[in-house]
C-alpha cells in the first residue's frame, strides 16, 4: 500500500529541489527584467555614451559594461548547470557569441590586449 521511499546519497534529495527553485528565479519576471535592461543598456548604451555624455563619464559606463557582461557570464554559467538542454543549444552558442561580443566594447579591456 504504502512504499518506502529509497534513501540517495547523502545530499541527493536536495539537488532537485533546489535545482527547479533556482531554474524558477532564472525564469521569473525579475531576472527577465533584469536581463533585459542589461542587453538593452549593452545594445544602446555606447551609443548613448558617445552622444551625449561627455569623456569624464566614460569610466562609469566601461564599468556598467563589465558588470552587464559578469551578469552574463553568469547567467550562462547557473542556465547550464540548472537547464538539461541548455547546454550546447542553439540558444548556448547565441549566448556565448552574444557575451564575447561585449568585451571589446568595453575599453579598459581592450586596452589591456
Amino acid at each position: 500500500m504504502f512504499r518506502k521511499k529509497a534513501h540517495n546519497k547523502k545530499g541527493e534529495d536536495d539537488q532537485v529541489p533546489i535545482r527547479q527553485t533556482v531554474r524558477e528565479f532564472m525564469d521569473g519576471k525579475l531576472v527577465a527584467s533584469i536581463m533585459t535592461s542589461l542587453t538593452l543598456f549593452a545594445l544602446f548604451g555606447d551609443d548613448f555614451r558617445l552622444w551625449f555624455f561627455e569623456k569624464t563619464i566614460d569610466v562609469y559606463f566601461f564599468s556598467f559594461l563589465l558588470f552587464a557582461l559578469l551578469m552574463f557570464l553568469l547567467e550562462l554559467m547557473i542556465n547550464s548547470c540548472v537547464q538539461d538542454d541548455f547546454k550546447y543549444s542553439f540558444f548556448f552558442w547565441l549566448d556565448i557569441i552574444a557575451t564575447i561580443s561585449l568585451a571589446p566594447d568595453i575599453q579598459f579591456l581592450v586596452d589591456k590586449f
